[in-house]
């Protein structure tokens, strides 16, 4: 004989509330507080509770799910930044519909295509490297669906964003070059569609102007994409390689380029030129030396951009209460240095 299935009222009777309590609970009603929303999805993981989160949102148009659009996953920084998405959503009581851009603008509208055909509660984006028109994404606001970005964010559109303080990271990584007697500091910069390449190159910048270091144009160098499969200029590249003392890469795949070009110009790493990536990837304590590199809060990145999506979601529709309800447009959380043995 199977099990009974549990139901609303069962939950309602374990926690001591009514059954629409629950029932708006699960639907993630604003009027309900969030320790009893927190409580009653609690009660429903332990007892085996299942809601259809289509059919609960046919009550409010809540469908008990956030969208997760993402340029890529084969990427442990990315991959750091979805389990904090997941648990950050589980803990919350969402379930995720994670899709999958590839880097191309092309796939990233249809992606958004499909989250919005699949009644999603609000949608966290980390746009592609291709990505310079907005127009998908601001359809996104226009049909009143909340929408956070993560780890890149965009002034084209009124939506917040969560990202690392790539300025203040690129500060780190620069002054601790300069502390280590390095004032020919060349710079790797990421696909410049990137916000964040930008934000890195400007912390970069100030940082050499604050010691009255000049900016040498012919030690700054573009990356193709952001698996720096390709630095732009090679030629150049090797010539300013023989006159820099140190590198600061846009990330630890740009800087484990500039690790194998320097070990075949026969340059020592870090007597002759010292080097710093960004990302801290698991690959920076295996390389030869290890490589010093800028640690991001991933996790926490991801758990974050979960939080303000939620937030959103539960904004008021009154007008008086909407813009103070409103989170900050840029969230941006500290990053840390890491020192090893290229610096």
């Amino acid at each position: 004989m199977s099990r009974r299935s549990t139901t609303i009222t069962d939950l309602a009777k374990r926690l001591g509330v009514s059954a629409s309590t629950v029932s708006r609970a699960l639907r993630h009603d604003p009027q309900i507080s969030q320790e009893t929303t927190r409580r009653v999805w609690e009660a429903a993981r332990q007892t085996g509770y299942r809601p259809n989160p289509f059919a609960v949102g046919l009550v409010k148009r809540n469908s008990g799910t956030i969208g997760l659009l993402i340029s890529e996953i084969d990427h442990i920084f990315f991959a750091t930044v979805i389990d904090g998405i997941l648990s950050a959503a589980e803990q919350a009581g969402y379930q995720v519909i994670t899709c999958l851009s590839h880097a191309r603008y092309s796939e990233e509208k249809t992606q958004i295509d499909r989250l919005l055909a699949s009644h999603v509660d609000g949608i966290l984006v980390c746009y592609s490297s291709q990505t310079e028109d907005f127009s998908h994404l601001q359809r996104v606001l226009d049909e009143e669906v909340p929408l956070v970005f993560f780890d890149r964010n965009t002034e084209d559109l009124d939506a917040p964003s969560v990202i690392s303080d790539d300025f203040q990271g690129a500060e780190l990584a620069v002054e601790h070059l300069i502390a280590r007697g390095r004032r020919r500091v060349m710079h790797i910069k990421g696909p410049e569609a990137l916000s964040i390449s930008f934000y890195r190159f400007m912390g970069y910048r100030e940082t050499l102007a604050r010691h009255d270091i000049p900016l040498n144009p012919e030690w700054i160098f573009d990356s193709v994409d952001t698996k720096a499969s390709e630095i732009k200029e090679a030629d150049r590249l090797r010539k300013a390689l023989g006159e820099v003392d140190a590198v600061f890469a846009f990330n630890d795949y740009a800087a484990y380029q500039v690790l194998q070009l320097l070990r075949a110009l026969g340059r020592r790493v870090p007597d002759d030129v010292a080097i710093v990536g960004f990302g801290d990837l698991p690959m920076a304590e295996y390389l030869t030396p290890t490589l010093t590199s800028v640690r991001q809060p991933a996790f926490g990145m991801g758990e974050r951009a979960v939080e303000v999506l939620v937030q959103q979601m539960n904004r008021p529709k009154e007008e008086d209460d909407w813009e103070q309800a409103a989170p900050p447009s840029l969230i941006s959380l500290p990053n840390s240095l890491v020192i090893r043995g290229s610096s």
